[in-house]
């Protein structure tokens, strides 16, 4: 039992962090893809 409650809290901790890095990833790539099409329109 002291295990389980050990490692639930980790277990949090690593689904946070990895969902906190899966969406400034997200964040990121929308940002880039925004200034790459802004880029082209006005090259256009």
């Amino acid at each position: 039992m002291a295990k389980k409650n050990v490692l639930l809290p980790i277990l949090m901790v690593v689904i946070s962090s990895w969902l906190l890095n899966m969406v400034l990833t997200m964040g990121v790539m929308i940002t880039v893809k925004n200034q790459n099409d802004k880029v082209s329109k006005g090259e256009c």
